[in-house]
This record gives C-alpha cells, sequence and structure tokens, in this order.
C-alpha cells in the first residue's frame, strides 16, 4: 500500500470532510484488500545486494487505519452510534488484556512478536492478534453503515 496514495483533494468541491472520511475510507479498503500477514524481516535483492526489509503487519496496519477512521468520524457520531461503536472498541479492549493476562512476559502493555521468546505467547499473540482484526472489520461495516446512511456515498446524486 502507497502511503502517499491518500488523495485529500476533494475534487471541484475541495477538501471537505466528506472527502477527507472517503479517502480514510479508501484506506481502509486498501489494508484489509491484502493478505493479513507480516510483522518480519525478509530479504529483497536490489542490484548485486540483497536488503534485509521489513514487512509490516498487515494485521496492525488494518485495525490502526480502521481506528484512524473512527477517530475522524467519532464527533459526529450520535449517542447510539456512539454506544455501539464503543462496544466493539470494548470487546478489543478485553482482547488485549486477556492477552496481557495470560502472557509470561510481565508488562502491561503489548509488545512486538520479538519480545516474546516463548513459543506459547507467540501463537497467544497472533491469536490475540486475528481476534482483534475479526472486531475491527466489525467496526469498519460499522462506519460503513454510517457513511451511508449520511449520504458520503453520493456521487452526482447517484450512489457508487
Amino acid at each position: 500500500m502507497d502511503n502517499n496514495s491518500l488523495d485529500i483533494t476533494g475534487g471541484e468541491e475541495g477538501i471537505t470532510f466528506k472527502s477527507i472520511a472517503l479517502s480514510f475510507f479508501k484506506k481502509c479498503g486498501e489494508a484489509l484488500a491484502v493478505e493479513q500477514r507480516g510483522g518480519f524481516y525478509g530479504v529483497q535483492k536490489t542490484n548485486d545486494n540483497i536488503v534485509e526489509i521489513w514487512i509490516p503487519d498487515a494485521k496492525e496496519v488494518s485495525c490502526n487505519t480502521i481506528q484512524t477512521l473512527f477517530l475522524y468520524l467519532k464527533p459526529y457520531l450520535n449517542d447510539e452510534e456512539l454506544k455501539e461503536f464503543l462496544e466493539i472498541l470494548e470487546m478489543v479492549n478485553g482482547l488485549e488484556q486477556d492477552f496481557i493476562k495470560k502472557s509470561s512476559v510481565d508488562e502491561d502493555i503489548i509488545l512486538s512478536e520479538a519480545f516474546y521468546d516463548n513459543p506459547k505467547d507467540k501463537i497467544l499473540l497472533e491469536t490475540m492478534k486475528q481476534k482483534r482484526l475479526i472486531q475491527y472489520k466489525d467496526l469498519f461495516l460499522l462506519m460503513s453503515g454510517f457513511m451511508k446512511k449520511k449520504n458520503y456515498f453520493e456521487i452526482g446524486g447517484g450512489i457508487f
């Protein structure tokens, strides 16, 4: 995913809240459209050299991108919508706290995989990430519905 691909020109209308929200929405779709793996070093051959490169964890990128869209839309949610969105985030927090309690590493935050030497911790971490991604996909679906209700997907009187 190209980090410079966030287009917020807004077309003829200029930059608007709606155009920025749609750009974030597009970014979420791009993040979810790739294979949800990563979080490791890989090698890439460039000319006559072999270079070690970091492959970002697509699950983390997806969750963070969806969370960014949520933070952007949050002030515009009514109380009922906000409650529904926050229930999902509470489930995410529960998954994270459960991992922290079960992990053999004595920390109160989730560290990167490299800090977990115990293979059981690595499995717990991956399981938590997979479950967290499912919750964030649910959050993304809620935001899609919110944006549809607000007619964010209308273009020139039609819906795309």
